[in-house]
């Protein structure tokens, strides 16, 4: 059967993956990383959904893809999005959700956890949490403390089980396929390419210091650099023999700021054990269950710049894609008689 004839048989029904992007970045690089993606499939979204789609095929799963609008990222906007799709994708309610884009760094480098730019952190249980914590929501107590009240659903049972399976034999050539899918991707769009520029992880006290505009209010070359930080306040860590990302599992923390403060940074790592920071998957999971997948472009604090982005999103979405080339078929749900649900 042709392509199109597949595609002229495809339902609203078959999409039981839903994929949501932060960035624009993030969304270029889930598109890069598509087995084949689909143009004027035989339906429509329902009436009242605002979000814009990208569909595709992965392996043997049908895929939609939604990302956050220009200029309205956050948790109010991942949870509409995330509500959205479901209401126009009714069988992703019992389906399959992932969030995939880049994330801030807690290097804990005492405790000898090294997350470096272009690293990869993955959302996986953990003692008492399901992978995802809300580090800004709970209790104030007396004394300025904070007790967190964070539940958030576990990722779904299939995703969890392909990324505990993902390059177990052999981590080392499974990261090194990643680099190479990468360099293969930014040979061909230059802004997927691995940056140049150094990777600084400074002292959590020293803060960044924003070159000053140039003549006339010209913007400075510098802007966006540390150019003019205090190289001395760099934190010393061995030097890596590869640029292969690495893989790190874990907790990943969610709040409804962007994380810019390093001493909270490792204050909220050393009481959570959180590897990442993010601001968008904390609200969807209420939604849909969801995998989070975070390209490392920064390290939660002050100094950070655009220029790991798309690299970050891109190792990003290749990490998506090795999990869902290797978890089974997704099987739609069976509703119960009683249910209504929208016709397709």
């Amino acid at each position: 059967m042709s392509k199109k004839s597949v595609q002229e048989e495809l339902t609203r029904d078959d999409f039981l993956i839903g994929w949501i992007c932060t960035l624009d970045a993030d969304l270029a690089a889930a598109l890069a990383v598509l087995d084949e993606q689909m143009l004027d499939l035989p339906f429509t979204k329902i009436r009242g959904d605002s979000n814009h789609y990208h569909f595709g095929r992965i392996h043997h799963h049908y895929i939609v893809i939604a990302c956050l609008p220009a200029g309205t990222p956050g948790a109010t906007a991942a949870s509409w999005v995330a509500a959205n799709m479901i209401r126009s994708f009714p069988n992703l309610a019992r389906g399959v959700g992932m969030i995939v884009g880049v994330g801030g760094a807690a290097p804990n480098i005492p405790k000898g956890r090294d997350i470096r730019l272009g690293d990869i952190v993955v959302s996986k249980p953990e003692g008492r949490t399901n992978g995802l914590i809300q580090y800004d929501y709970g209790t104030a107590t007396e004394g300025g403390g904070f007790v967190m009240e964070s539940h958030l659903a576990a990722p779904p049972m299939a995703l969890l089980s392909a990324v505990d399976f993902v390059g177990v034999r052999n981590p080392e050539a499974f990261a090194r396929g990643i680099r190479e899918k990468a360099q293969r991707i930014g040979s061909r769009e230059a802004r997927f390419k691995r940056p140049q520029s150094p990777d600084n992880l400074f002292e959590a006290t020293h803060l960044h210091v924003q070159p000053k505009a140039g003549p006339n209010h010209l913007p400075n070359p510098d802007s966006g650099t540390c150019a003019q930080c205090d190289l001395t306040k760099r934190i010393k860590r061995p030097e890596r023999k590869s640029d292969v990302p690495h893989i790190h599992k874990g907790i990943i923390a969610s709040g409804n700021q962007i994380m810019k403060d390093a001493v909270k940074r490792d204050k909220i790592s050393a009481e959570t054990g959180a590897l990442c920071f993010e601001r968008e998957a904390g609200s969807v999971t209420d939604d849909f269950r969801c995998l989070v997948v975070r390209g490392i472009s920064n390290y939660a604090d002050g100094h950070s710049n655009k220029s790991w982005v798309a690299y970050a999103a891109l190792v990003a979405a290749l990490f998506a894609k090795e999990i869902l080339l290797v978890a089974p078929k997704i099987e739609p749900p069976k509703w119960p008689a009683a249910e209504t649900r929208e016709q397709k």
